[in-house]
């Protein structure tokens, strides 16, 4: 029974990652809706397995597709309350993405609110 549950979160995880991995192609072709639908499949699927790195890499991804759909509000406020988190419990590559995603959004907000 425990190796059968432990087959199935398996699974789940890789599911969760492919998700991602999909996110990810379409944010590089420019398709953000597409991309954004994906990470929020993969967001329940993490909130609703305890999946946290994966959780956490989703939430970054999420605030990059926000930013390329031209909304850093609510970009600036996802990574706000995922930095945290973020610095104590990612990897390098992580801390550095999230450093570089609320730059990005903060300049981007800023730029918004001059306009």
């Amino acid at each position: 029974l425990c190796e059968e549950i432990r087959d199935q979160l398996q699974m789940k995880e890789l599911y969760a990652r492919a998700l991602l991995v999909i996110a990810e192609a379409y944010l590089s072709s420019d398709q953000a809706t597409v991309a954004f639908s994906k990470v929020q499949l993969c967001l329940d699927l993490c909130e609703k397995h305890f999946l946290c790195k994966l959780k956490r890499r989703a939430k970054l991804l999420l605030a990059d597709i926000l930013l390329s759909l031209d909304l850093p509000t609510r970009a600036l406020d996802l990574l706000k309350s995922t930095v945290i988190d973020v610095l104590a419990n990612g990897s390098m590559l992580m801390k550095g993405k999230v450093r570089f995603l609320l730059g990005q959004a903060m300049l981007s907000r800023a730029s918004a609110e001059c306009e």
